[in-house]
């Protein structure tokens, strides 16, 4: 919701990859914002990845001012709605890659609308600490599960235990 906000974006996801695809954990904004990456969205995504920097289609600027164009995959003109632009930043814990932030624009009228890098690279930093906590957090609750399962085989077996003790004497 802060990309959004500081921004003047028209919304933001955080995605993740899978072994096979993308997965939003997490969007603001237009309904849209949520979606699935389509094909040169996924493409864009993984070049952020690969290159470790900002990756994106389309204009930062609003419709009626006179665009500036962002990052364009490869050298060639992607096909992307007019007045429309994507980033994808790469969100980065240490040298691992933890997944990238989609910020959907165009940008509006924000004190970082004509420099964003700086400031969208400091939100996929601090993207990158939520999704470490978010996993520390699973991690933590499976563990907790598993103590339990521990502790109740082991009342199970004790209990089997003590209750297999009486009959055994009398057979012996």
């Amino acid at each position: 919701s802060e990309v959004v906000r500081i921004l003047a974006a028209t919304g933001s996801a955080v995605l993740v990859k899978s072994p096979r695809e993308w997965t939003v954990i997490a969007s603001y904004g237009t309904s849209e914002a949520g979606r699935l990456a389509d094909g040169a969205e996924r493409q864009l995504a993984e070049q952020a990845i690969a290159d470790r920097s900002i990756a994106g289609m389309g204009v930062t600027t609003p419709a009626r001012s006179r665009p500036k164009r962002i990052i364009v995959p490869r050298g060639r003109e992607a096909a992307f709605p007019a007045g429309r632009s994507v980033a994808f930043v790469p969100i980065r814990l240490g040298d691992e890659i933890r997944g990238v932030l989609r910020v959907d624009g165009p940008l509006g009228n924000s004190p970082f609308q004509r420099e964003p890098a700086p400031i969208l690279t400091a939100i996929a930093a601090e993207a990158a600490v939520s999704l470490h906590r978010l996993e520390l957090s699973r991690e933590a609750a499976h563990a907790a599960a598993l103590q339990e399962a521990d502790e109740m085989k082991t009342a199970l077996m004790a209990s089997i235990s003590h209750d297999l003790k009486t009959p055994l004497a009398s057979i012996k």
